[in-house]
């Protein structure tokens, strides 16, 4: 459990002013637990008012760094919660995995310390132009990249590489950013009818699937260990042997032909969705 303290969360009291540093003795505590989820419900904070005076608490949108094995979030949501005196509340963060190598963290498995988030408010917002290679944790591009990240809704290419979830303080905005990007990204050519996946008959799994693919992709390139459309295969192979309780190798010529048609229609997707986010760029 930790205090709203260390959460680096915004304690406001009913009056319309921030109150004094001294404010944060009056304790509200935080518990903030993964779901076994890594798309959409991907966190629970819990949080008790034990004050005697309402509370609000401003949650900001963060960069999750990974705990241990199990992967990193990022929530680009904010949220405004009013607790009475008292109150016990938990609130569910929507967001996505930064990781495709790294499985969710189990439900009600403790998340990282929310000292150690990259918080969004707090975080320096990059421009095209800024260097970088100055800033704590950004390494030189290789010679050669199979393709580029971008500052999120440009097409400048971030000539640099992150390890975000070692420097969530330096990642933070960039990694924000790409998320709220491929979120409008999807929406506008949803509503345009330019998405089409296996999965058109369910709207929200869809939804999910090729925002949390096209992040990974894009977060790829930041990263330094690329997404491309043979590990998205891979992954959806193993997805698929789990689900048939079979090995992949046994696998008939019509389920691979299913298989081969379904990733390239799911790959276009997350690609044209990458574009018109502006978050990847090609060589």
């Amino acid at each position: 459990m930790y205090t709203l303290r260390s959460l680096l969360l915004v304690l406001l009291f009913s009056a319309a002013f921030l109150l004094p540093a001294e404010t944060f003795s009056q304790p509200v505590q935080a518990t903030v637990t993964g779901s076994g989820q890594m798309t959409g419900h991907i966190a629970t904070v819990r949080l008790k008012n034990e004050s005697t005076g309402t509370a609000e608490v401003f949650l900001a949108p963060a960069l999750i760094p990974a705990i241990d094995s199990t992967q990193g979030y990022v929530v680009p949501g904010v949220y405004l919660i009013k607790l009475r005196p008292g109150q016990d509340t938990a609130v569910q963060l929507m967001g996505y995995c930064t990781d495709p190598n790294r499985p969710p963290a189990d439900s009600g498995q403790v998340l990282t310390d929310p000292k150690y988030w990259g918080l969004e408010y707090l975080s320096r917002h990059f421009v095209p132009g800024d260097p970088l290679l100055l800033v704590r944790g950004f390494r030189p591009l290789p010679d050669t990249v199979p393709y580029y990240f971008t500052f999120p809704g440009t097409s400048d290419t971030v000539n640099a590489q992150l390890d975000f979830d070692r420097y969530p303080g330096s990642g933070a905005n960039l990694v924000v950013d790409a998320a709220r990007a491929i979120e409008q990204a999807y929406d506008s050519l949803y509503q345009a009818g330019s998405i089409q996946t296996p999965y058109a008959a369910w709207p929200e799994r869809q939804r999910n699937a090729v925002i949390q693919q096209a992040l990974w992709h894009a977060l790829g390139a930041l990263r330094g260990i690329p997404y491309q459309l043979p590990e998205f295969q891979a992954a959806l192979y193993r997805q698929y042997a789990r689900e048939a309780g079979r090995e992949p190798d046994t696998f008939s010529d019509t389920v691979r032909e299913q298989l081969t048609q379904d990733v390239q229609q799911f790959w276009t997707a997350f690609e044209v969705v990458c574009r018109a986010a502006q978050v990847t760029l090609e060589p």
